[in-house]
């Protein structure tokens, strides 16, 4: 216990001295300019101290920047696989809708109203249906859903019909499958498809449909192209078109309103 005693004396001493230096240095006004040169000669050492402190940190600041950066990288990638979702559902709901107006438009044409009437002559083409029952002229008139020509003329229970082929048919508006525009016309033999191009491309064997235009509608089938007519001093082509149903077969005829 002595020897321990006997140790701390000296470093107590010290102390006391230390205390007493700083006590005379203050009543002196010694201490602060001691203080202020101390802090003068450490003041590079603190710079120093603090750029290898900045320094350090910077792998520390790069790696929270790039986790920041993977972390928006994977949001980014969140929201377009979200996108392409909405896109493939915006995708199926058109696809959905034009399937729906499809089946409106077959609808449509299934439930229209047609009026039915037996062919009363061949000869001067006439059916059994006139004004009271509805039939107007300029009518369509069809035979196994094939144009086959138009309503000439009407009485109260009788009506004439100009077929295609005939001469005094009016011209009717027509496009192939393929798009190529033209007119129907008849020169007393057979059907032409007039006015196409002579660039345009006509394929034998298309179907021909109507355009639409007053009194007659759209989607008709008039018949198939069976025969290419290209004169070369002609400035235009024609096409003879083959009907699969024909008047002078039939028993019954419809007359589209």
């Amino acid at each position: 216990m002595a020897d321990s005693y006997q140790k701390f004396w000296p470093e107590l001493g010290i102390a006391a001295i230390i205390f007493i230096v700083m006590v005379l240095g203050e009543w002196l006004g010694m201490l602060q300019p001691v203080v202020s040169f101390f802090e003068h000669m450490l003041q590079p050492a603190v710079v120093q101290v603090s750029r290898v402190t900045a320094e350090s940190n910077q792998p520390l600041i790069l790696f929270r920047k790039s986790f920041g950066a993977a972390r928006r990288v994977q949001e980014l990638e969140l929201e377009y696989s979200r996108s392409l979702a909405k896109i493939s559902e915006l995708e199926y709901l058109e696809q959905e809708n034009q399937e729906l107006r499809r089946l409106f438009q077959a609808q449509e044409k299934t439930t229209r109203t047609v009026i039915a009437a037996p062919i009363v002559s061949h000869g001067q083409p006439s059916i059994s249906a006139g004004q009271d029952e509805g039939v107007l002229v300029g009518q369509p008139v069809l035979v196994a859903e094939v144009l086959v020509g138009l309503v000439k003329s009407t009485t109260n229970h009788q009506s004439i019909i100009n077929l295609l082929f005939q001469n005094s048919t009016q011209p009717i508006l027509v496009k192939t499958e393929s798009g190529v525009e033209g007119l129907i016309v008849g020169n007393g033999k057979n059907i032409l498809l007039t006015e196409i191009s002579k660039e345009a491309e006509v394929a034998i064997g298309e179907r021909v449909i109507t355009v639409g235009q007053e009194q007659i509608q759209p989607q008709l089938v008039v018949g198939r192209v069976q025969q290419l007519i290209d004169q070369p001093s002609a400035p235009i082509k024609q096409a003879v078109i083959y009907q699969e149903a024909s008047f002078y077969e039939a028993s019954i005829v419809e007359v589209l309103p």
